[in-house]
């Protein structure tokens, strides 16, 4: 939820609504980054306990695959949410 959170307030400050005077906009940022940082320490400490680098590579790569498969999905579901621009643009054309 942070990192939603966070990803709205940095939307809205891109958008020129500044969140960064916030508390809140800066309470979510610490609890993204320490959530990330912890889940660092834990992999570091999986990656030298197990000694099994080819099984983390294919893992990764499946992962990769697989949200590359649901972003393909969700865009063949409704592209015109999907790419908001993109109703726009076919109706220049």
């Amino acid at each position: 939820m942070s990192v939603k959170a966070l990803g709205i307030a940095l939307k809205l400050t891109f958008e020129g609504t500044n969140q960064l005077v916030y508390p809140e906009t800066w309470a979510f940022a610490i609890v993204v980054i320490s959530c990330v940082m912890m889940q660092i320490t834990y992999l570091n400490k999986v990656n030298f306990s197990i000694q099994m680098q080819p099984v983390l590579g294919l893992e990764l790569c499946a992962k990769v695959a697989c949200y590359q498969l649901r972003v393909e999905v969700l865009f063949l579901k409704d592209p015109v949410t999907f790419r908001p621009n993109l109703s726009k643009e076919i109706q220049k054309l």
